[in-house]
């Protein structure tokens, strides 16, 4: 149930929505001055979700630093979260999307012998198809040079809390007691750690895909609309709901 609730509550979170409730409302309301009000309040919500200073500077605040290179600790393992690939039926092939480079790094790190094994935690993140990420990442990492008994898979796993607390029931299995890297997204870093510290598992963050750096100044950073910015508002608000969500329940 609480999956799919999830889903429901991520079109109910984007910004686009609300831009686009306002506006209905203000194209069908009776009352002029209702219209007025919903007008602007479209507007004002198209420019500020659609600036890049503003939306830095929330993102700044948020996200979790990532290790420098060659800054990186020894560690037994590497568990890696899943959202970096997806599956088109039509096609019957698998796409790549934005969240890649958690699975690059982690083959960096194991090449550079930074850490022993990696464990994949990704199950089916869909309502409709079962295709497993972490079986399809396990044929990867055997592809570009990792050991088939180095690459461990949780493949059960749906939403963040399901990977800390499947990962946990499988490392648990091999009495394993070493160290860890957290591998995701610099967005997504908090909520994974606040999971996986209330299963039990202590490990260091190791965050990528950082949507910010050096703070910009530049006129058309400050000032112009971005379109593309929208769809990280999405992704940052998804994690504020999620910590808010998962506290209220317990899973973290």
């Amino acid at each position: 149930m609480f999956f799919y609730l999830s889903k429901i509550l991520s079109f109910l979170i984007s910004p686009i929505s609300w831009i686009v409730i306002f506006l209905l409302i203000a194209i069908f309301a009776k009352d002029a001055r209702r219209k007025k009000r919903s007008l602007i309040t479209s507007v004002v919500l198209l420019l500020f979700f659609t600036n890049s200073f503003i939306l830095d500077e929330f993102i700044h605040v948020w996200e979790i630093e990532v290790v420098k290179y060659n800054e990186e600790k020894p560690h037994d393992i590497s568990i890696v979260l899943g959202g970096g690939v997806t599956y088109d039926a039509i096609s019957r092939r698998v796409k790549y999307g934005n969240n890649m480079q958690r699975y690059t790094d982690a083959i960096d790190l194991y090449k550079r012998g930074i850490i022993k094994k990696i464990l994949v935690s990704s199950g089916s993140g869909s309502m409709v198809y079962d295709w497993k990420e972490a079986d399809w990442i396990q044929k990867m990492y055997v592809q570009f040079g990792v050991a088939e008994e180095d690459v461990w898979v949780e493949n059960r796993s749906r939403n963040t809390a399901e990977n800390a607390e499947f990962s946990k029931q499988f490392l648990d299995s091999l009495n394993f007691q070493g160290t860890a890297y957290l591998i995701t997204s610099a967005t997504h870093m908090r909520r994974s750690m606040a999971c996986f510290n209330k299963v039990g598992i202590k490990a260091d963050p190791y965050s990528v895909n950082k949507m910010t750096g050096k703070r910009l100044f530049y006129p058309d950073h400050l000032f112009i609309p971005n379109a593309n910015v929208i769809v990280k508002w999405e992704n940052l608000i998804h994690e504020w709901i999620g910590c808010v969500a998962y506290k209220v329940t317990g899973k973290m």
